[in-house]
């Protein structure tokens, strides 16, 4: 919402009651620049001015701070870029990109089917009424994209580039002749993407008549990608100025007509068009070059009706919402059931920054040249001193010999020694290569038993062996040769390596992969056409295909890195985050080991470059035009894209050879981020710290990020080394003519989209050597609670499936230095997910001295990030909360004095809310990491190193094509895992309890997976939800779940019941009572999650997951 000098004086207050608590000099000028920075983005007027002047001289800052603050907010006034002075309201260009939520419904209705001519005049109206009196480029960009989607509405055929180009240029002029008149608002710098984040009084002042209708089209964006607002834009016929001059000199005849038109006595008028025009003179032919298409308007096509345009716009019925529809639109549903209306992606429209990512470059480049000029510098200072020095002029003078080298070098050093240490060179060089490429033992002839796979080994090569022999090899090429009909399975792919050999490197057809699975008929049969009916694929909107890649090593992690792999994997956001966590419906496509792609060009890039080129530009079919499946009694034609790139931090890095926290671009998004070390320098911040907020970094889009790679192939070819090599530090990018990024087949067809594909893993980001991994041991350091907390976590007990054990021993005093000498908890990524939910009730009960509240504050917003990603999965929050929440924890990260500690991984939070707001949910590496077990399986007993790619990627998928291919049937809803029949005993407590009778048919389980894709086991503590009558506060009961059971289909579990006591939504908990014995059976549908709790005394205290305590009263 607008921000203005009442919520200065409101901030000016909180800052005073901040500082009572810590009052520290460098927190007081940290918070005060953050004030001053809110009033560089607000547009004040000379009564906000007073006001917040009248706070300062009241407030208990010190003199200095006051003097300051009044200083800087004086020349703020006195300042601006019009000739209004000090009392000018807009100050820059101003920011509005979704133009239909701000247009009434009754303007949108004029839009699509009123008078085409007054469609311009419309929009400058409510752009008037709004107090925008001056255009930022994406906010032209916004208007002409609903001008040209206008035309086109009108049965008109879509306008070239060209003719785009002349309709902004005549929009522009439109708007500087237009007078406002009767503005009741100031206008704001930026406007949010919908009118409901604005003050109520605001709209209402804008709004006197007809509320704005909200509408969101998200094609506008995409057509506005397609609309040049600059004579240089590449959309355009031809840059050169031999084709582009006859476009500017239509132009500026256009302009000279409009000038003459100003200067007749009907121009304002004439600029009023439409319904306001009251006179017949010089009117300005607006679309006069805009030519008709095949369905014109006298054709005959009639305009679109006001149902029609309502239905697509997706209007509401009636001008103001109801409050359950409010509500409805705040609670979004399960990604994976029904699509909610698109997230806000704030500050994400092309053109956000205010330079573009050439001239950020050239900026780049500049610094690199004056460090290295001011490098050459100090080496000839340093060399000149040099012979000053006597000791270092004894080191070179021509006499001295050092008698150590020459014992070493000379001609009669000791030929037993020379060749002592050849050996050694030797001996060592062999045993490296002997530890890369274990001996390849012969293969036996395809038989063999379970454990060896048809390798052979002693037992089953024994005579007298009386086990099985299973024909592993032969049934491996079976199945691999049954899945050829988008070509062969296993192909090989030509890479080229750094010396400019040929390699081949070997992948997996995945469009054969998915016919041959599909063709069996079994489980990936059934799931694939339950999916595909609820998400059918099209043509214009094929399914999102996401590819991620990572290193694995097979065998024992503390041996040799020969076997080091880096494996690709492949699948559809489509199948909603509860199949996604399943890692059989992850392909392997690739296994490569890291040996072979440190030899490729452009590594790891190179070779997902030929996978997707082999993938999109398949001789058999393209994927984005449809693959046509066949099953055994049905079939369907498929249709995907890739969508996203699933990675952690090292493989973005080398897939887009962008050299990220290595170089001087951390963040290959964020074009302004730039920073050069320096060990002198005593104000070197992190970059994490510098940039707190979305709107301080300015985002690349897919075409700065092609052209920057283009830009910098013609340098590579004309450039020297020692030029070109600054200009890869400068743009960030390790150049190769083989990388990801060159791949102009991939261009074509529109499938390498860098910045729109790019995604950030938040398992990676937050726990893996991550942000939380830092906080938790800067908060137990700066509490003195280490000890404490260690003592604190033995009592709790989690849920079997988290399969967290002695979690306490992390904050033992030897873990504790090794924490302290890496500066993060060393552990893995599932028990910092562990941890959290204890760690949050902690810092809430544990940590009441005033002294901490900054670092407590801190490390509670960060595990808020944590929780809001984890309940993506079950619902999605509301617009712009995610990133909110980021921004309030790095600044109190920041505040807390950790900001010279703060890693790139802080920075990469920042863009999580676009990664959520682009795809729909936001999908970890939880399920990939459980994906490598299957590689390490049969990579660590692979002998064959010779043909070592491609055996592991048979074996691997020759696995996969048993497991999709069974029998087993496909269970969307709630089923037991691995059902067997009920014991004797377990029956007769059931037939006790009157929850089952004798001629039941009844099957149990120790788990089951519920609908959301969560596990339960027998024995947890669980919560499910409240019968009709139940008394509580709360819409959901606590019990322990005793037993897991399916009665002729029913499947059920039955609970221990608890009774409830109390409950805090802020800190997350709910308390209850054991209730006895008394057992009560339910639908599995019913259960909501397990819990980490503790039981002090039969009282049961939980810890409640995000998404349910906002049901909580």
């Amino acid at each position: 919402m607008a921000w203005n000098g009442t919520d200065f004086v409101k901030e000016l207050g909180d800052i005073e009651k901040l500082l009572a608590f810590n009052p520290n000099q460098g927190l007081q000028e940290g918070l005060v620049k953050a004030l001053l920075t809110k009033c560089d983005h607000s547009q004040l007027t000379a009564g906000d001015y007073c006001a917040m002047l009248e706070k300062v001289d009241h407030s208990t800052l010190t003199d200095e701070l006051k003097t300051i603050l009044k200083d800087s907010l004086l020349l703020r006034a006195s300042t601006g870029t019009t000739n209004e002075g000090g009392s000018a309201i807009v100050k820059t260009p101003q920011t509005l990109v979704n133009l239909p939520a701000y247009l009434t419904k009754a303007e949108m209705m004029d839009v699509m089917q009123g008078n085409l001519y007054d469609v311009p005049h419309i929009i400058i109206r409510r752009l008037s009424a709004l107090g925008v009196k001056s255009l930022k480029e994406t906010t032209k960009r916004a208007a002409v994209a609903l001008i040209v989607q206008s035309i086109m509405w009108h049965g008109k055929s879509k306008p070239s580039a060209d003719e785009i180009y002349g309709l902004a240029q005549q929009f522009g002029l439109l708007f500087a002749a237009h007078k406002p008149s009767g503005c009741m608002v100031s206008g704001l710098k930026k406007y949010p993407h919908l009118p409901t984040d604005l003050d109520k009084d605001w709209l209402s002042r804008a709004y006197p008549k007809d509320p704005p209708s909200m509408v969101d089209l998200p094609q506008l964006f995409e057509l506005g990608a397609q609309c040049p607002m600059r004579s240089t834009s590449k959309l355009l016929s031809s840059c050169s100025k031999k084709k582009l001059q006859p476009l500017v000199d239509k132009v500026e005849d256009r302009l000279l007509e409009l000038f003459k038109s100003l200067l007749g006595g009907n121009w304002q008028a004439a600029l009023q068009g439409g319904k306001e025009s009251s006179s017949s003179g010089a009117k300005i032919t607006f679309f006069d070059h805009v030519k008709d298409g095949n369905h014109g308007p006298g054709d005959g096509m009639q305009g679109l009706s006001k149902e029609d345009v309502s239905k697509q716009l997706a209007l509401p019925l009636t001008n103001q919402p109801s409050a359950a529809a409010e509500q409805q639109q705040q609670q979004h549903p399960s990604p994976g059931v029904q699509d909610p209306p698109a997230l806000q992606q704030k500050g994400h429209a092309a053109g956000s920054g205010n330079l573009s990512l050439e001239e950020y470059e050239k900026q780049a480049m500049i610094e690199v040249e004056e460090k290295t000029k001011n490098g050459r510098n100090s080496n000839k200072q340093g060399t000149g001193q040099k012979d000053k020095n006597p000791m270092k002029k004894q080191g070179t003078g021509k006499k001295n010999k050092n008698p150590m080298k020459k014992q070493g070098t000379g001609k009669k050093n000791n030929p037993m020694k020379k060749q002592t240490t050849g050996d050694k060179d030797k001996h060592q060089t062999k045993a490296k290569k002997g530890m890369k490429k274990p001996a390849a033992k012969k293969a036996a002839e395809g038989y063999g038993c379970k454990r060896c796979r048809g390798s052979g080994c002693d037992v089953c090569e024994n005579p007298n062996f009386a086990g099985m022999r299973h024909d592993m090899k032969q049934a491996v090429k079976q199945a691999i040769a049954s899945c050829t009909a988008y070509g062969a399975l296993v192909q090989q792919l030509p890479a080229k390596s750094l010396a400019g050999a040929d390699l081949n490197i070997p992948c997996i057809n995945l469009a054969s992969l998915i016919q041959g699975m599909y063709a069996a008929g079994g489980y990936f049969y059934q799931m694939l056409n339950h999916v595909h009916e609820a998400s059918p694929s099209s043509i214009g909107s094929p399914w999102r295909g996401v590819l991620y890649s990572d290193e694995v090593h097979p065998g024992n992690q503390l041996s040799s890195q020969g076997r080091k792999v880096w494996a690709v994997y492949f699948s559809f956001l489509e199948l909603s985050p509860k199949l996604l966590s399943n890692e059989h419906h992850w392909f392997t496509l690739m296994v490569v080991r890291t040996e072979l792609v440190q030899k490729v060009s452009a590594g790891i890039g190179q070779c997902l470059r030929l996978l997707l080129e082999s993938m999109f530009a398949n001789e058999f079919g393209n994927p984005e035009h449809g693959l046509a499946l066949k099953g055994p009694s049905k079939s369907i034609r498929l249709f995907f894209t890739l969508a996203m790139t699933l990675q952690d931090g090292s493989a973005q890095k080398h897939t887009y050879s962008n050299r990220q926290d290595a170089g001087s671009r951390v963040c290959m998004l964020c074009k302004n981020i730039f920073s050069l070390r320096s060990k002198s320098s005593e104000d070197d911040v992190k970059i994490s710290a510098k940039h707190l907020t979305w709107d301080a970094c300015h985002q690349a889009t897919d075409d700065e990020l092609l052209e920057s790679w283009e830009r910098m192939e013609s340098r590579h070819r004309t450039e020297s080394k020692s030029k070109f090599q600054q200009w890869q530090q400068a743009c960030g990018w390790s150049f190769s003519p083989h990388a990801l990024m060159m791949s102009t087949v991939l261009r074509s067809l529109n499938v390498l989209r860098p910045a729109s594909q790019y995604c950030f893993d938040w398992m990676h980001s937050l726990c893996s050597m991550g942000v939380l991994n830092c906080i938790i041991l800067w908060v137990l350091e700066a509490t003195g609670k280490a000890a404490t907390f260690h003592d604190y976590l033995k009592l709790w007990q989690w849920p079997k499936a988290q399969k967290a054990a002695a979690l306490h021993k992390l904050f033992s005093q030897e873990k504790m230095k090794a924490h302290r000498k890496a500066n993060y908890i060393k552990c893995s990524a599932s028990e910092v997910l562990a941890i959290s939910k204890p760690l949050e009730y902690f810092l809430h009960t544990c940590c009441p001295s005033p002294d901490d509240t900054l670092a407590k504050e801190a490390c509670l917003s960060w595990l808020e990030v944590l929780a809001i990603l984890i309940a993506c999965t079950l619902q999605l929050p509301p617009a712009g909360l995610l990133l909110q929440t980021v921004e309030r924890a790095l600044s109190l990260t920041v505040a807390a004095g950790w900001g010279d500690q703060m890693a790139p991984k802080f920075h990469w939070c920042l863009h999580f809310e676009a990664c959520l707001s682009r795809f729909r949910c936001m999908p970890a590496c939880w399920t990939l990491e459980r994906k490598h077990k299957s590689v390490r399986k049969y990579g660590t007993a692979t002998s064959n190193t010779t043909n070592f790619e491609q055996g592991l990627l048979e074996e691997t998928n020759a696995e996969q094509l048993a497991l999709l291919s069974s029998d087993t049937p496909f269970r969307a809803g709630p089923h037991l895992l691995q059902p067997h029949p009920v014991s004797a005993k377990v029956m007769a407590q059931l037939l006790q309890s009157n929850i089952v009778s004798e001629s039941d048919s009844c099957n149990c389980s120790k788990e089951c997976r519920l609908a959301s894709g969560a596990v339960l086991h027998t024995g947890d503590v669980v919560l499910h939800h409240a019968a009709a009558d139940n008394e509580s506060p709360i819409p959901f009961c606590c019990g322990r779940l005793q037993w897991l059971i399916e009665v002729d289909g029913y499947v059920a579990g039955v609970v221990s019941r608890c009774e409830y006591v109390s409950h805090d939504a802020v800190k997350q908990v709910a308390k209850w009572r054991i209730a006895g014995e008394a057992l009560s059976i339910m639908q599995v549908d019913a259960f909501l999650c397990s819990v980490v709790y503790n039981n002090n005394a039969g009282i049961l205290t939980t810890l409640l997951p995000r998404h349910l305590c906002n049901s909580m009263a």
